[in-house]
């Protein structure tokens, strides 16, 4: 028997730190793959959190080589 477990979808749409974008539409791929229905219907309860929208960290000096450092540090 499996063990019924309680999910927190929580989608971190993350498409910083680097010059080449990609990876920022990943939370919506895991709705439009229907994770969420996927895990209920093995039985599991679910609950999607939505996708987190962090802050820029302001004032901080960091290395010119550093891409978008605010952002990713948010």
């Amino acid at each position: 028997m499996m063990t019924k477990i309680h999910y927190r979808l929580i989608g971190a749409p993350v498409d910083s730190g680097r010059v080449g974008r990609g990876c920022l539409m990943g939370p919506d791929a895991m709705r439009t793959a229907r994770l969420a229905d996927a895990l209920a219907d093995l039985g599991h309860d679910v609950t999607d959190m939505g996708n987190l929208s962090p802050d820029d960290v302001p004032g901080v000096d960091v290395s010119s080589h550093v891409h978008a450092y605010a952002e990713t540090a948010g």
